[in-house]
């Protein structure tokens, strides 16, 4: 019997992924909330906020089954001495640079895509804000959310609460 991975499912939520392949998803999800956050910083001189590094599983809906799950990381960083549409600027600037799809949304956020793999693909947002309470009174924020489409799991790796406890 062969079996094939990367497939698309009977459900219809999104292919069926081996252990192997989804840890691999997992890793390069983080690896690209890293980078996205790493050159836009480079670019700008940023702080890096480091919170929320962690890879969540988020169930893709109310109907699918358990096994069905997208990937979410979420990071946030901090430029000084730079306004909301300067930031926003270099930012899509940066990412285009790297070859991802980058559009504006919603006033002043940014929204990209990567290449998939095994036919997932990774997607990522950012919103800008200003921080007044920064103590130099001129800082932007920037949260940034990098996830993929919808996937099937393994049972192995719905039982073992995947991907908490493996984050490289």
């Amino acid at each position: 019997m062969l079996g094939l991975t990367g497939c698309r499912s009977d459900s219809g939520f999104g292919p069926d992924l081996s252990a192997a392949e989804a840890d691999e998803l997992k890793t390069e999800t983080l690896a690209t909330q890293e980078r996205v956050v790493k050159v836009a910083m480079d670019e700008l001189g940023g702080i890096d906020r480091r919170n929320g590094r962690t890879v969540v599983a988020v169930r893709c809906s109310d109907l699918a089954d358990r096994r069905y799950v997208s990937l979410e990381v979420r990071g946030s960083f901090v430029v000084e001495n730079h306004r909301v549409p300067e930031v926003a600027a270099a930012v899509t600037r940066t990412w285009r640079k790297e070859g991802w799809d980058v559009e504006p949304f919603d006033g002043f956020g940014l929204v990209f895509r990567t290449e998939p793999l095994h036919g997932i693909r990774r997607n990522g947002s950012a919103s800008l804000q200003d921080l007044r309470d920064d103590p130099s009174g001129l800082a932007t924020g920037v949260g940034v959310v990098v996830g993929t489409g919808c996937f099937a799991i393994p049972d192995s790796l719905v039982e073992s609460g995947w991907p908490r406890g493996s984050d490289p």
